[in-house]
Formats: C-alpha cells, structure tokens, sequence
C-alpha cells in the first residue's frame, strides 16, 4: 500500500495540506511521512510491513515516490548512490542529473513528485499503470495518488462531474480528460507535469512510442533470441519470490508463466504460484482443462476458485472508493481474485494483460503494406489469405478501404442503422451514443490505420487500470504485467509490420518463439473463450431496478421508461447488459450525493 502527495503554495507552504490529503484515503496506509522546503511540501504514506511508498530529501530538494522501480540498484549505481538506495533517493537524483527526461530511463510502475531548483515536477510510468492526479490553481497545485486526495488536499467541495460521468459511460474518453469528482485533473501517462508559479502548470511528453514504429530491422533468427532476451527480463524483473501467475487457458499468461516457472523452486524454495478462476457450471467460459495442463507440465502450485462476487455487489462503496465509475470491469472479482491471492500468501501477482495491445493489432495491415509500397509483402498476405480459404471478396473488402475515406466507410458498413442497432440497445438513444464514428479506426488516412493500431493502448486515460491498482493495493498485491513492461513494448513497435505479423494467424509470431516453453496444445489453440454467458448470468434484476429504475439524477441519452420495462421483463440480453452494469456504476456513484 502506498500514497503520495504533493502541495506547491505561492508562498512558504506547511505540511497542513498533503497531510490532509494523505488521511483522505487511509486504505493507503497509515505510516506517514512529510517535509516542507520552501514553497514546497510532499508526503507519503505507506503499511510499514511492505513499504511502496517514500520520501527522500537533501535538504534543499526532496521527492516522493511509489510503486516499483525496477532494476533499482542497477539506477541507483549509475547515478552514484550508496547500495540500499531506496526509490525516492533514486528518482531525485535522477532529476536532479537529467531533469524532465529522467522519467524515459525508469522501468516498473511508479508515480513520483519531485521539488528541485524551485520547481515542482510530477509524473508517472509510460503507460500510466500507477495513478496520479491534481489540481493547478493560482492559491496552490496540489497532486495525490487519489482524486479524493486532491481534493481534500485543495479543501474544495467534493463533488462528482457529470459531464465526465456521462463521457465515461458512452467511451468518449481521452488520456487527460478529468477524474470524475469536479475540479480534479489526471496526469497524463508518458508525461512529465512542470510547476514553478501555482496555475501554470505545463505539460511536455517524456515517451514517443510512435517514433519506434517499424525502425528495428532484425533476421528472424535475431528477433527470437531479443524476443527471448526482453521478455525473459520483464518476467524476471516482476518476480520477487512470492508470486503466483492469474493464469488463464489462452497465450498470453501462459507465456509468462513459461518464462517464470524453469527454475522458480530452485531460486526461491517454492513452486511458482497459479491463481485462475474456474467457471464448471459454464462450459463456453471454463478452461480448466487447459489450465490444469499447463499448471501440470510447469511445475505450478494451482488454485482454482469458482467467483461468487456478482458485478452489483456493494457498488456504491466501490464507486465511492474509487472516486467514479469504473467501465467494463466487475470490481467486485477483482476484490475477489486479490483478497484470495493475498490470502495464500502472494504479494505478487503477474498476468498477461494488455498482451493483446502489443503483439496482435492486425487489423489494416494489407492496407498498410500497400499504402506504403510494400507490394511483395502485400502480395504475400494475400497469398496466406487465401491459402487459409478467407473469400476473395472479404479480401476485396480490405482492398477497397485502402481509398476510402474513414466517414464513408463507416456510413457504409452502417447503412440502414443495422450494425448500431446490433450494439446499441433499444433504451439508449443511438443519437447520443453515436457522437463519433463507431469504427474510429477508419477515420484516419489509409496510410495511418495500422499504425494507429499498434498506439491504440496509449491515448486512452486508463481508468480500469487505475480501478485495478486500488483494489490490489487494499490487499498488499502488487499486479504485475510483463507484455507491458516498456523494453517489451518498444521491441513490437519496432517490428516491421509484414515480420511483426508473419502469417494471417493470431499472434503467430509469438507462438512461433514460445514453442518448447508452453504446451503446444496452447499454441495450437484456436478456439477462444468468450464471457458472454458469465455476464449474463451476473444480471441482477433487482439491483438494477435500485439503482437505474428510477434514479434522482438522469443521464442524456438514457431512455429510462424504456429501460424499467425492460428490467421489469427481465429480458436483458448480453448486450443489454454490458451497458446497463456500466449504467449502474455511474449511477451508483452519483448516488452517494443524491443521498447526502
């Protein structure tokens, strides 16, 4: 557990503020820890027993930090520090040296202020996987881990934000669109955040994923053994010798286990951990087979459980806790999975999250080739194609869209209003819904898709992962996922894209490179597990008409009439039904003021 706050004043500033901010979320921890330099004051809070927060200080400047830095000894060398620096020192000195690019040197999930030369410097990791927020304004700037913490910090009202309330529920987000309580910005990801005069704060990229793209050029035997190389590193860098793999029956965790496993007992004196939720009462979701296979062939210790948390349950504590509505995400099964891993005694949990992001963004890439003048490599794709029997005509398809233009190709595939009305339920008013274009990856030129594709992770603000952090943090679990460790990711964007994706298969190239460190019965899948049949039977009818039959405050583009015919028919359909859990998150977070 662990929390940071900052406060810049513009004048001599006292500890009054950040530590106010710090006891608005004591599920952080209670051990604190403060300074004031000046204009400057930071703080940290933390559970002594596994500290993931804290404060370094030379007397003129100071930092705050929490998360993980990988390769901590290895920085602290490089910078000239003692051994046992902790990550605090660490990021100091790091500024200090290299100013606003020392965060593009850091690897692990970190956020961390930082008061040096009279300026205050706030940021995160690359792909944001800690969070933090703030508030500039010309009385003071003040940045936390929370969104409550800001604003306890600013002594503003607590108060939720419609309109990013109503942004959250129909998508329509953005990497520094606000929190959810009013007057409280997120930290952009890759970002670093400059303060010297309170209310003028600026902002300026540290991480350029995009100029990575298609600028490595390997053999293919060259690319295994750096596959092989970066990816055994993440793995190696997450694991501190109490950990469990969440492992499911696809590629992705699989891999990571592959890596983690050879030689665990050895090196720690226990098997590797498998931790994976088992749904025998639901054939088309459960993977217990292929769970039990590759937890047999690795040498795992497994667990399996079946989830008995229901999306539902206690949503407006959560929705509270969380400062807003967390989209897509059941919170209660993420408490589920991490109060069971805590339980059996693994702080440390790795997934294989986020691997979708980075080795399978297929979609354009015959436009790509051709855009770019790679006939031969177009022509190859082709070939595969139709060696795998795909239909002239779908292939024609991808051909016409190298010259269409993104808003006429999507009148096209949404003539009639048919495929809106296969996704947008009949209680939604398409005309809200459908502000933007639904297949936004068309609206960019022809040339652009497929690259927009491989930065498709990174523009959004990440709010399910900042959900996700909180939950495990409660439980002293820290989640760990290598696919998205940086070196990891910079190694995929650099592919070129016709070696990147070698066959019209689903991450092919990765199966290609895990052969002999996963089963091949993983590799040779085909089938893939969907989470319709869980979700629908998560529907509680009774919960819904709670909190969205009839609620105080209405959001636009809900037609609430209509929707408590349906909840009263109980007639949802899975479609239905991923919307209206989203619709109860958000009402479930307002409702904490419609009560007060």
């Amino acid at each position: 557990m662990g929390a940071i706050s900052a406060f810049l004043g513009p004048a001599a500033a006292d500890t009054t503020a950040v530590e106010r901010s710090l006891a608005a979320a004591p599920h952080r921890g209670s051990s604190t820890t403060s300074i004031a330099l000046g204009r400057c004051a930071l703080a940290a809070a933390y559970r002594p027993q596994r500290q993931s927060a804290w404060l370094a200080s030379d007397g003129s400047s100071a930092a705050v930090v929490t998360g993980v830095l990988d390769d901590l000894a290895d920085l602290a060398a490089s910078l000239g520090l003692a051994a046992g620096a902790d990550p605090a020192q660490v990021v100091l000195a790091a500024v200090k040296r290299d100013g606003p690019a020392a965060p593009a040197r850091l690897r692990g999930l970190f956020a961390a202020a930082v008061w040096d030369r009279d300026e205050l410097t706030l940021f995160r990791d690359q792909l944001g996987l800690k969070p933090l927020f703030y508030r500039d304004h010309p009385a003071g700037t003040i940045a936390a881990s929370e969104a409550k913490q800001v604003v306890a910090g600013a002594g503003i009202p607590l108060e939720p934000d419609l309109d990013v309330v109503t942004d959250t529920l129909y998508g329509r987000t953005s990497d520094g669109m606000g929190a959810a309580l009013r007057g409280v910005q997120r930290l952009p990801k890759a970002t670093v955040l400059s303060v010297t005069v309170p209310g003028s704060a600026r902002q300026q990229r540290y991480w350029y994923p995009e100029r990575l793209l298609e600028a490595g050029r390997f053999t293919d035997a060259e690319l295994e053994e750096r596959f092989h190389q970066v990816f055994g590193r993440a793995v190696n860098r997450a694991l501190t010798g109490d950990d469990a793999v969440s492992l499911s029956g696809g590629i992705d965790s699989p891999a990571v286990a592959g890596y983690a496993a050879p030689g665990y007992a050895e090196r720690t004196g226990r098997r590797l951990g498998a931790l994976s939720a088992v749904f025998p009462d639901l054939p088309s979701v459960d993977e217990s087979a292929y769970i039990e296979l590759v937890a047999g062939r690795l040498d795992m210790e497994l667990h399996t459980y079946r989830p008995q948390s229901r999306a539902l349950d206690r949503m407006q504590q959560w929705a509270a806790l969380l400062d807003g509505p967390v989209p897509t995400v059941s919170i209660p099964e993420l408490d589920e999975n991490y109060r069971l891993a805590a339980r059996l005694g693994y702080p440390t949990l790795l997934t294989g999250e986020l691997a979708e992001f980075v080795i399978d963004q297929r979609l354009h890439l015959l436009a790509h080739l051709i855009g770019h003048g790679r006939l031969r490599a177009a022509g190859r794709n082709v070939a595969r194609q139709r060696a795998r029997r795909i239909a002239w005509s779908t292939i024609a398809r991808q051909l016409t869209l190298v010259a269409v233009p993104g808003r006429v190709a999507n009148r096209w595939i949404d003539r009639g209003g048919v495929h809106s009305a296969r996704r947008i339920p009949d209680w939604l008013d398409r005309g809200v819904v459908d502000q933007e274009p639904y297949r936004i990856d068309l609206m960019p030129s022809p040339r652009r898709r497929w690259i927009q594709q491989q930065l498709l992770a990174f523009p959004g603000p990440g709010i399910t992962i900042e959900a996700d952090e909180l939950v495990a943090d409660m439980h002293g679990v820290t989640v760990r996922r290598p696919f998205a460790d940086v070196d990891v990711w910079e190694l995929f964007l650099s592919i070129p894209a016709e070696q990147k994706f070698p066959t019209t298969s689903s991450k092919a190239l990765v199966r290609r490179f895990l052969r002999g460190r996963v089963p091949d019965e993983i590799l040779d899948r085909r089938d893939k597990t969907v989470f319709n049949d869980h979700v629908a039977s998560h529907v509680d009818y009774a919960a819904l008409r709670e909190l969205v039959g009839s609620p105080a405050v209405r959001l636009p583009g809900v037609r609430y009439d209509r929707l408590a015919e349906r909840l009263a028919s109980e007639d949802l359909g899975v479609v239905d039904a991923f919307w209206v859990r989203d619709l109860a998150a958000a009402h479930a977070f307002l409702r904490n003021w419609e009560e007060s």
